[in-house]
């Protein structure tokens, strides 16, 4: 087996120089890198080049973002340290991975599909269902489209909370006006579906003779049956469609207090 005059931690120390920029006679220079010979620098990097090149992750202009940014602040902290190499790799260590955590965090869909936007999109979505329920065809699509596009106005508005509050505590204002209309629409789908499964409910729903007595008619069907325990569904059904509203309320007004607290965070 071919021995090696450096250690694994002067070998890294170099990797990491490498893909900071530094030049091999600069690597050298390093005290805990001085053993390692030209020929596996010149080496390193040609595959620190390759791995580069086929890297797909992250766009060119941010590499070399992330690398200016690095032997900056390398750069500065070598500087404040009274010049140790040693606190200098760990420091653009450290920038590096920061750097690359803040862009991955910053991407599509962390900005643009939060949990409070999932619970906005899916009890929107059930509402817009309920309108098309209400009035099937042409209207109930049209009244569904018209209340998405002002709710999902609203919540925009609402994630613009620091560059104009005013229009964020408007919008706010309007989607409990909006609920208010798809509370109606969510109870008359909740309440249907609990009347066409009357035997999954918790409590039993029957039919029974109004005053305990049976009147019949004349051609023998029951005249005075009433629903016992009838009330109770639309009791239900008006819980759980006031929920949905709820959770749309909750979302927007969660929105909005976080967007305000950042924005004053950055004053």
């Amino acid at each position: 087996m071919k021995r090696t005059t450096y250690t694994k931690e002067a070998a890294a120390h170099a990797k990491v120089l490498i893909e900071n920029g530094w030049s091999n006679e600069a690597i050298k220079a390093v005290g805990v890198c001085a053993d390692i010979p030209f020929s596996m620098l010149r080496q390193w990097r040609y595959r620190a080049a390759k791995k580069n090149e086929t890297a797909n992750e992250t766009p060119a202009e941010t590499n070399e973002t992330l690398k200016c940014n690095a032997e900056t602040h390398t750069k500065e902290a070598t500087i404040e340290s009274g010049g140790n190499p040693l606190f200098s790799i760990e420091t653009s260590v450290s920038t590096v991975s920061e750097t690359l955590q803040s862009v991955t965090r910053n991407g599509f869909f962390a900005r643009h599909f939060s949990r409070m936007d999932a619970v906005f999109y899916v009890a929107t979505g059930t509402a817009c269902f309920a309108f098309w329920n209400v009035a099937p065809g042409i209207p109930g699509v049209c009244f569904a489209v018209l209340y998405w596009l002002l709710a999902f106005d609203a919540l925009q508005r609402v994630k613009a909370a620091g560059q104009n509050e005013a229009l964020a505590e408007s919008a706010k204002a309007r989607v409990w006006g909006l609920e208010a209309f798809a509370a109606v629409a969510h109870w008359n789908l909740v309440n249907e579906y609990l009347w066409r499964n009357l035997e999954k409910l918790p409590f039993e729903v029957k039919q029974v003779p109004d005053n305990g007595v049976w009147i019949l008619g004349y051609d023998g069907e029951k005249t005075n049956a009433i629903w016992q325990n009838g009330d109770f569904v639309s009791v239900v059904a008006a819980l759980l469609a006031c929920s949905i509203c709820a959770a749309v309320i909750v979302a927007v007004g969660t929105t909005f207090s976080e967007a305000k607290n950042q924005s004053q965070s950055k004053i």
